[in-house]
């Protein structure tokens, strides 16, 4: 399997995990769960870092990091969970922070694997036309199980569009879905 591919089915997999423990556990614990993720994370990096070979961290680290990552060990996951971390901070309504981990963690899943495997009409960056469409289309569809459609509809919209701002799109994806899932729920 393609490492992009098996980074993206993590992030699914990850966001996943995450959008459970909101549900579950509430915005506030997830907030508390993703500090103490990310003081491990960063003891884990520190010692992989200075040497310590960690038998299933360094497999992990090795099958999912990209070439410009590797000089910071779990680059990758700390920006995921540290703006998952931002995310609960800032937003404290529940629907609003399920709905934008969805749109992250489906949404961006998605646009990699179709922009890698179909996508032909290079956009800005290194994004295609059919990745985002394909973000935009997943994220639709999760959100239209929780959402009424116009609301899962300008936020896949906006959400996957969020990914061109000139900003790493694990946090670009979720404040902007955040933000407009706020607007239109009214939420506080």
């Amino acid at each position: 399997m393609n490492r992009e591919i098996e980074r993206q089915l993590f992030h699914l997999v990850v966001g996943t995990a995450f959008v459970l423990i909101v549900h579950f556990l509430g915005v506030k614990e997830t907030f508390y769960f993703s500090l103490a993720l990310l003081a491990v994370g960063a003891l884990l990096a520190w010692l992989v870092k200075k040497g310590v070979r960690l038998p299933f961290i360094h497999e992990a680290l090795q099958r999912s990091e990209r070439g410009h990552e590797k000089g910071i060990p779990g680059f990758g996951a700390f920006k995921f969970v540290s703006s998952v971390s931002l995310l609960t901070l800032l937003f404290s309504d529940h629907r609003v922070v399920l709905g934008a981990l969805l749109v992250l963690a489906y949404g961006d899943s998605f646009s990699t694997w179709a922009g890698k495997n179909f996508g032909k009409i290079r956009t800005a960056g290194n994004r295609t036309l059919e990745g985002t469409a394909a973000g935009m289309l997943a994220s639709f569809l999760i959100l239209g199980l929780f959402f009424d459609p116009f609301v899962a509809l300008v936020t896949a919209l906006l959400g996957m569009l969020a990914e061109y701002l000139p900003f790493d799109d694990n946090y670009t994806i979720p404040l902007v879905s955040a933000l407009v899932l706020t607007l239109l729920l009214g939420a506080p």
